[in-house]
């Protein structure tokens, strides 16, 4: 195209007069319904610093629906610019905006690639239930979605397992997050932060996370979903920044989150979660197995006041691991096994040395402070250097 016909084409295609077929490409966006707002979002000539406009977007509405509808303006490919929360390079339909609230579903049309930062897509847009974001091809490029989702109450479940099912645009698209196999972020910090809707479904966990955030290096997790979850969810997590041999960040992962249950394994690998699980009101159980494996734990359940059964495993163990007050204030305490827990690599305290710490020496001091409850507490090759003062 010319540069006066493409401007000819832009302006015909905002106005919906082509909605059928462009380079003999099926166009399917009207099926959508009458166009509320729309606008680009596309990375022209590798430029994020403005909306290039390979990439169109809109907010329609039919039959009760409002969908974001996201597709090329080619109805061929295009390739989305990041993302990220300030204000001049934000998505222009997040909390943001005066859209945020205008859609309840994602609909990804034709193929779009994501080449850089997905931070804060979809911050603070209230009303989306349904978000299957594999219909975005997810490229090396995107390693930021911290915030992608954060506050996103109306989100009822999160997973990364529905991969055997293909994508398909529809008017109904299917509530929930689906989760691309091939997004692997460096940092997803608060990604469903406050995402008070999740909730189980029947035998389906609320949360279902397995080989997730996997590269090796420091991967950022932290306040992942803080403040999240309903009374009546389940979380599922395996494989979960795990691999990271760098010291990545876990620190208030489910702060604050009222989950009643909780099933870790394989998660964090040299990461340090300190309060990654403080003050859960609604925390009653929690099993963990090789969860931050080489990292550490201070104040780890502290002010989990309903908390009554903890089993930990081949975790806690990394170099002067700081495990201090990881039970504290925790009255309802019954059941507390510790296994292969605050084992690093320091060096024991010699006879006579009380009150000392020797550099590399793993900390678990004022272990259950405040936690007036009587609790049976099983100790398995655990401590072998620790301090316990």
């Amino acid at each position: 195209l010319t540069a006066a016909s493409n401007t000819i084409f832009n302006v015909w295609q905002g106005r919906d007069y082509i909605n059928n077929s462009v380079n003999g490409k099926s166009s399917t966006e009207a099926e959508y319904g009458d166009t509320v707002v729309t606008g680009y979002v596309g990375r022209d000539d590798g430029n994020d610093t403005w909306n290039g406009t390979s990439v169109r977007w809109s907010i329609r509405t039919k039959d009760g629906v409002s969908s974001l509808v996201l597709y090329p303006s080619n109805n061929v490919s295009g390739t989305m610019r990041s993302f990220n929360r300030a204000d001049s390079t934000r998505a222009p339909w997040n909390s943001g905006s005066s859209y945020a609230n205008s859609f309840t579903q994602v609909v990804f049309l034709g193929r779009i690639d994501a080449q850089g930062s997905l931070a804060g897509m979809f911050e603070g847009c209230t009303r989306l239930t349904s978000a299957d974001m594999r219909g975005l091809t997810i490229t090396d490029a995107t390693t930021d979605a911290s915030h992608m989702f954060s506050g996103c109450t109306s989100l009822p479940f999160v997973t990364n397992q529905n991969q055997a099912t293909p994508y398909e645009a529809k008017l109904d698209m299917p509530e929930g997050v689906f989760l691309p196999a091939t997004l692997n972020p460096v940092s997803a910090a608060s990604m469903f932060e406050g995402c008070t809707g999740l909730a189980d479904d029947g035998d389906t966990s609320a949360v279902v996370l397995k080989g997730f955030a996997t590269r090796t290096a420091a991967v950022n997790l932290s306040s992942l979903f803080k403040g999240a979850l309903s009374e009546d969810a389940t979380v599922l997590m395996e494989n979960v920044g795990a691999a990271s041999t760098a010291s990545g960040d876990l620190s208030s992962l489910f702060e604050g989150a009222h989950m009643p249950e909780i099933s870790l394994s394989s998660v964090g690998g040299a990461a340090t979660a300190d309060r990654m699980f403080a003050a859960c009101p609604e925390l009653t159980k929690a099993t963990l197995v090789s969860v931050c494996a080489t990292g550490s734990f201070a104040s780890l359940f502290e002010g989990c006041t309903n908390l009554t059964e903890a089993s930990l495993t081949s975790s806690g163990n990394g170099d002067r691991a700081n495990l201090t007050r990881m039970f504290a204030n925790t009255p309802a305490l019954t059941s507390v096994t510790l296994d292969g827990v605050a084992n690093g690599n320091g060096t024991p305290r010699t006879s006579g040395a009380a009150g000392s710490i020797t550099a590399g020496t793993p900390t678990m001091t004022d272990l259950f402070s405040g936690s007036t409850g009587s609790a049976e507490v099983t100790f398995r090759d655990t401590g072998r250097v620790a301090d316990f003062t």
